[in-house]
């Protein structure tokens, strides 16, 4: 889901909640790896993704959590993936307000018919881990990965 959500945002912003409901009914009906192609809203597209850096939320990697951001940022990155446990969390980088733009969905449990989704607002990287850390476990492992997208017609 995070990753139709990056493509959703790199093709037309996401900017209210039918843009919301509109990538979890495009997700709904894809479950799998991050794939290298991606076919949606009409529209091809390949994907690269960066070097993956693998830490724990919490503990003393929480300035390894600030450094991977960062690094991945310096490297031109844009958009990003960071998964935690069997969640994956889109995450834009906003260069002009130096903001981020976090897509979650929380999972209702089985029997249930709808979950929710979240499209938050970051000021920075420094509120970026605690708002993670506030949403993880103390044990919880951490992948992130830094992705660039180009689009074939």
């Amino acid at each position: 889901m995070s990753l139709c959500a990056l493509i959703y945002h790199n093709m037309k912003g996401i900017s209210n909640p039918s843009d919301l409901k509109q990538i979890v009914h495009i997700c709904n009906q894809l479950y799998s790896k991050l794939p290298t192609m991606f076919t949606v809203l009409q529209g091809n597209y390949q994907l690269e993704y960066s070097a993956s850096y693998t830490l724990n939320v919490h503990g003393i990697s929480i300035l390894s959590l600030k450094r991977a951001f960062e690094s991945l940022i310096s490297e031109q990155y844009r958009l990003l993936i960071l998964t935690v446990g069997c969640i994956a969390v889109s995450i834009v980088y906003c260069a002009d307000n130096h903001h981020f733009k976090i897509f979650m969905v929380r999972v209702i449990p089985k029997g249930h018919t709808k979950g929710t989704c979240i499209l938050s607002d970051i000021s920075s990287a420094d509120n970026l881990v605690p708002y993670f850390q506030s949403l993880y476990g103390v044990t919880d492992v951490y992948e992130l990965k830094g992705l660039h997208i180009t689009k074939y017609n």
